[in-house]
């Protein structure tokens, strides 16, 4: 193999690697786009192997991207990937250290997720006109969303034999095909009945979809079709700016955690594997009770 191919073909098995762990082809796709990037400055410098990647190559990339005047965290983003790689050659023996470990990263405060409140996403649940099959469909879809703090395309993903109306109960498939069961509320129990019932025949027509949620031409349902619709809906209840795609499962995390909810339990109903993602929810709640508290007596 020719030296001039070393860094390429480490990125390569490094994709490949990461594909097979079960990472989201979003993910991979984002990985990709940062070493490719990262592989055409080294070629450009004159780095023909991996053990010649140094901690001065990182910081003239960084200096680069940021003489381009890109954002601090699209920088700092493109460099996670190439860290990410590092770390892998190091622990297959191919570098003694990963020289990106003693390069800080440099992070912007994390903002905290925009959530509905429960008095926005009532609003926003009354909205679709439900004597008519889309009104129908989309009133049960935003509530199958609250009710079950499914990512849209979890939810498009579920076909028909996943719903048990009797069990109150859906089955979704998270990131890496992670299966969960979740329940259904009474009220999303309900739309979905009536959906299932009157609206989804008449949207299948003389399809033959296996998919639980149908589109106008008797198809699945597709994810860009509901974020346009949620956001047309959220306008509709005169809700500024927008309820965001991930919107109702954010407000489905916060809300129960304001009413108590254990968070492991919540932990398990939105598929994540660990309880890292959902520390921004237990932040934004502990956020919103120092403010209750400040407008309180107690506060005062």
């Amino acid at each position: 193999m020719h030296e001039q191919t070393a860094v390429v073909s480490a990125v390569a098995a490094f994709l490949e690697e990461l594909a097979a762990s079960g990472a989201s082809p979003k993910t991979v796709a984002a990985r990709r786009l940062g070493l490719e990037r990262f592989s055409r400055f080294c070629a450009r410098v004159g780095i023909r192997r991996v053990q010649d990647i140094a901690l001065p190559l990182f910081e003239a990339y960084r200096a680069e991207m940021r003489q381009r005047h890109l954002a601090d965290a699209t920088v700092e983003q493109y460099l996670r990937a190439p860290r990410l790689l590092l770390d892998r050659l190091e622990r297959l023996g191919e570098v003694f250290e990963s020289p990106a470990r003693r390069m800080a990263l440099h992070r912007r405060p994390a903002l905290l997720p925009r959530v509905p409140g429960e008095a926005q996403v009532r609003a926003l649940l009354e909205q679709p006109a439900t004597d008519t099959p889309v009104g129908s469909r989309d009133r049960a879809l935003l509530e199958f969303l609250y009710s079950t703090g499914a990512r849209i395309s979890e939810a498009l993903g579920a076909e028909l034999t996943d719903t048990d109306p009797a069990g109150r109960t859906v089955r979704l498939f998270g990131k890496g095909r992670r299966e969960r069961l979740c329940p259904l509320g009474a009220e999303s129990l309900r739309r979905l009945e009536q959906y299932l019932q009157e609206a989804r025949p008449v949207l299948l027509g003389e399809g033959d979809s296996t998919a639980l949620w149908i589109g106008t031409r008797g198809q699945r349902l597709r994810i860009q079709a509901v974020e346009i619709r949620i956001r047309a809906y959220s306008l509709q209840a005169g809700i500024r700016p927008p309820i965001p795609p991930h919107g109702l499962r954010r407000a489905m995390a916060t809300h129960m955690l304001h009413h108590g909810a254990d968070p492991l339990a919540i932990q398990t109903l939105l598929g994540h594997a660990t309880l890292q993602h959902l520390s921004r929810y237990l932040r934004l709640t502990i956020t919103d009770i120092r403010r209750m508290h400040r407008e309180s007596r107690l506060g005062a």
